[in-house]
């Protein structure tokens, strides 16, 4: 398994977009400081969510964070999300996946891992219950 800095963030959130786009639904990729303005969170700041996808027929947003995100930032953004009636999914490295269970749990959110194989290929895992 390589380590995820040797993969740049963009690649990840571009993969999301695919696989709904590969299903038939329409997703975009933002940043978190876009995506907050189109939602009028302006007041959010998040640091740890660096993109995210929109898929609004699923009214779905899967955020994608940074390697070592600010996990009290995460919770209230993500918070803010399901508050809206999103169904968000936090996409984190895999090897902190236990971290974004521990800091997200009590919401309903899922998790979901993801780590670059040696082959540089992008893999994610089943999705879980934060």
């Amino acid at each position: 398994m390589t380590a995820p800095e040797d993969l740049r963030l963009p690649d990840i959130g571009l993969a999301v977009c695919e696989r709904w786009k590969d299903i038939g639904s329409s997703a975009d990729l933002l940043s978190w400081a876009s995506l907050a303005g189109r939602l009028g969170f302006d007041e959010i700041v998040c640091q740890g969510i660096e993109q995210a996808v929109i898929i609004p027929r699923a009214v779905r947003i899967e955020c994608v964070v940074t390697g070592k995100p600010d996990w009290e930032n995460v919770y209230r953004s993500v918070h803010r999300l399901l508050d809206e009636g999103w169904g968000v999914t936090v996409l984190a490295p895999l090897a902190s996946l236990g971290t974004a269970h521990e800091s997200l749990s009590g919401l309903a959110a899922t998790l979901q891992g993801w780590w670059i194989r040696n082959d540089h290929e992008l893999r994610f895992s089943t999705e879980e219950i934060a």
